[in-house]
């Protein structure tokens, strides 16, 4: 079976093949280029070695054989030497750029993790494993602190005093937030979707409803409706399932603590859309890291990508999400799941969630190479 592609035409094919070829000598050019590169004021080898980290970036990012996300590592490498660059009569390094090179350490983490996944060597069946068992511990963790009994903070106490900072018997996991946590057990449901391990679902549905976050329990209707569409068994019963599970999402969506549509994410979203207020800033954003107005990140993923990259990053996102490869249905429903999410929380700035997702992206892409086909029946345990 054929790679999933996306059938893209005229101009843009003829640049992507450029992107393509571009990417083949990225690690040779990037390596001839950094005795040349000037960043900081003071002794030369600061700049060199400010050079390595970002072409680092890239060379990672050729790596993946993904030309999005190659192009967007590149971007970003851009993005950082501009801001070293406008900084060099300034006395010191700037925040900006500081937190410009913060992120970029931070994409390179998550690059290591799909490279990881892209060259494994273990079967499928074994990662989903890991993630199912991942996903088991955080709910068992969660479950227990619903009757009052948090097993992290307990840990922590045998050495340090330390204290929740949210209501006892609130769902936490060990992952500081009801979002997080239901956002985390929602990428893994789809693993589940295999014989052994379905039964685990009573766990961790409950849980993920009364975490109250529709950014995750909508998102995982909607992949599992996607996961079970093409299902012998639930062909005949498309007519009553369909109309069902999207009325269960929608009365979740209006009875959970704080309805979507008077959530503050909305007034969040406005502010830093509202920044991009010349056509330099539309096309290119803030740069990396730039603030909006608080100091937590947006609730989206999606938002701070146009806040902070502009249309250029919106469009190379949007570019690898129309390209992804869905052969394998188990890879794709949790990437959608990942995704959905993404519009109303920041899992990509999230390392346990983050990891995950790099890791299945770089799996969807060493499918994607492979060319293995489908992998989408229930119960095979693969």
């Amino acid at each position: 079976m054929k790679p999933h592609r996306l059938d893209i035409t005229g101009e843009i094919s003829m640049r992507l093949e450029m992107i393509g070829r571009i990417q083949k000598y990225a690690l040779p050019v990037t390596m001839v280029l950094i005795p040349f590169m000037i960043l900081t004021k003071g002794m030369i080898h600061s700049s060199h070695q400010l050079a390595l980290v970002l072409f680092a970036a890239v060379a990672l990012g050729a790596m993946t054989r993904n030309v999005w996300i190659f192009a967007f590592a590149a971007y970003l490498a851009a993005w950082n030497i501009g801001l070293f660059w406008t900084s060099l009569n300034t006395y010191g390094v700037p925040t900006r750029a500081i937190m410009g090179m913060d992120m970029m350490l931070y994409v390179i983490g998550g690059l290591i993790f799909f490279a990881a996944a892209r060259m494994s060597t273990l079967r499928l069946s074994t990662l989903y494993n890991f993630f199912c068992v991942a996903a088991i511990l955080q709910a068992v963790f969660a479950a227990l602190q619903f009757v009052g009994v948090d097993v992290m903070l307990w840990v922590l106490n045998l050495f340090v005093p330390a204290k929740g900072k949210m209501a006892d018997g609130t769902l936490l996991g060990t992952l500081g937030n009801p979002n997080f946590l239901a956002a985390y057990l929602a990428i893994c449901l789809p693993f589940f979707f295999r014989k052994g391990w379905a039964w685990w679902i009573l766990l961790l549905a409950p849980i993920m409803l009364r975490s109250w976050t529709s950014a995750a329990v909508v998102p995982a209707i909607v992949a599992a409706l996607w996961f079970f569409w093409e299902n012998d068994q639930v062909k005949k019963w498309r007519g009553a399932v369909i109309p069902l599970a999207l009325g269960a999402a929608l009365v979740y969506l209006c009875v959970m603590d704080t309805p979507f549509w008077v959530s503050p994410r909305w007034k969040f979203w406005a502010m830093a859309a509202g920044q991009l207020d010349t056509t330099g800033r539309i096309l290119f954003g803030l740069g990396p890291g730039a603030h909006w107005a608080k100091e937590f990140p947006l609730h989206s993923e999606w938002v701070t990508i146009l806040h902070q990259f502009g249309a250029v990053g919106l469009w190379i996102a949007a570019g690898y999400v129309l390209t992804l490869y869905r052969g394998n249905r188990f890879l794709f429903a949790a990437m959608l799941i990942a995704l959905i999410n993404a519009a109303g929380n920041y899992n990509l700035h999230l390392a346990p969630s983050a990891a995950m997702i790099a890791v299945i992206a770089g799996l969807i892409e060493r499918e994607r190479v492979s060319g293995k086909g489908p992998d989408s029946s229930w119960g095979t345990g693969i």
